[in-house]
C-alpha cells in the first residue's frame, strides 16, 4: 500500500466522506462516487467477475464463453468413446444406441449431466439417465459449464 493511499483510510483528506459520498482529490481532480462503500465494493465485485469469466473463458474457448459443446472438439469426444473406452467403461451399447455417432452420444451426456449439476461448482461425480442408460459422470463445473472427464456404466 502507498502512503498516499493512508490517509483516505484514515478518513482525512485526500478523501472526505460525507453523507454517504467519497470525495477523492488525486493530482488536480476529484472523483466523485455517489455510491456507498458497499455498493460499490458489490459493484466491483460483479465487474470483476464478469471480466474474469470473459478472461477465463476466452483463454480455454477461442470461441467464446458461450461456446460450451464440447461435443465439437473430436479429442474430448474420443476421450470418453474412444475404442480403449467403450470396452473397459462398457460404453459400447450406449454408443449403439445413438447409431455410433459419438459426437451426439457425448451431447446428450453433456446435457443430462448439466441438469444433474445445474447448481454445483468444481468437480462431481454423479449418475445420469441418457439414452436408457445410467452412466456415472466425473468431471468438473467450469463457469458453470460441466466439464466431462469420465463416463462409465459400472
Amino acid at each position: 500500500m502507498s502512503a498516499a493511499a493512508l490517509p483516505l483510510l484514515l478518513g482525512g483528506p485526500p478523501g472526505w466522506l460525507v453523507f454517504g459520498v467519497l470525495a477523492v482529490a488525486t493530482a488536480g481532480a476529484v472523483y466523485v462516487m455517489s455510491e456507498t462503500g458497499e455498493d460499490a465494493d458489490q459493484s466491483a465485485d460483479e465487474q470483476l467477475s464478469s471480466q474474469s469469466a470473459t478472461t477465463a473463458c476466452s483463454d480455454c474457448h477461442p470461441d467464446g464463453p458461450d461456446d460450451d459443446d464440447d461435443s465439437k472438439d473430436p479429442n474430448k469426444v474420443d476421450h470418453i468413446f474412444g475404442d480403449k473406452q467403450l470396452q473397459k467403461h462398457k460404453l459400447d451399447q450406449y454408443l449403439e444406441s445413438f447409431d455410433g455417432d459419438k459426437a451426439q452420444a457425448y451431447r446428450a451426456l453433456q446435457n443430462a449431466t448439466r441438469n444433474a449439476v445445474r447448481a454445483t461448482s468444481g468437480p462431481f461425480q454423479t449418475v445420469v439417465r441418457s439414452n436408457g442408460f445410467n452412466v456415472t459422470v466425473r468431471g468438473a463445473v467450469v463457469n458453470g459449464v460441466p466439464r466431462l472427464s469420465t463416463a462409465f456404466i459400472p
